[in-house]
């Protein structure tokens, strides 16, 4: 099983002067949290980590987060409901390397070849008349899926740094 570390990151600037963004991007840190994709008595130094990796010839993972903004419903007037913000963190997949700084490499991808090119398929077919396609979004779905594997770490943004670190 692999378990998910955190590890302090250089600071971004959070503050956009709009109340409902800063609580869109604080509801979504607080509800990670609240799923335990991380556990606060388990921050950890990645130097440290990679020491003891190199030492005992094992494998970690370091990757980064970053967050996304939108604002949806913007083509309504300020005040309708249908406007309102969404945060999403994501993780920075193009930038994961392991203890000895190369490139980390995953066996497994969720979207191969082959599913992308049924999904194109679908979506085709769908144009024709009489026919039509429906997609779902789960909910957080990165949060469903089960950690196996290297041991990963991920760098905590600094705004999410309490005083004790």
């Amino acid at each position: 099983c692999c378990e998910v570390h955190l590890l302090p990151a250089p600071s971004i600037e959070t503050s956009s002067g709009i109340q409902k963004a800063m609580d869109a991007y604080w509801t979504e840190w607080k509800n990670l949290e609240s799923r335990q994709v991380w556990r606060w008595e388990e921050l950890t130094d990645w130097h440290a980590v990679r020491k003891e990796a190199v030492a005992k010839g094992e494998e970690a993972h370091l990757g980064f987060l970053f967050g996304l903004m939108v604002e949806k419903g913007s083509e309504f007037p300020q005040g309708d409901p249908r406007r309102y913000f969404k945060y999403h963190v994501v993780f920075r997949g193009n930038d994961v390397n392991d203890q000895n700084w190369d490139v980390a490499l995953f066996q497994e991808m969720a979207t191969t070849p082959t599913t992308l090119e049924a999904s194109r398929y679908c979506d085709l077919l769908a144009c024709f008349p009489g026919n039509s396609v429906e997609g779902r979004d789960v909910q957080q779905a990165y949060l469903q899926a089960e950690m196996e594997g290297t041991p990963f770490y991920v760098v905590l943004l600094e705004e999410l740094w309490t005083p004790g670190m």
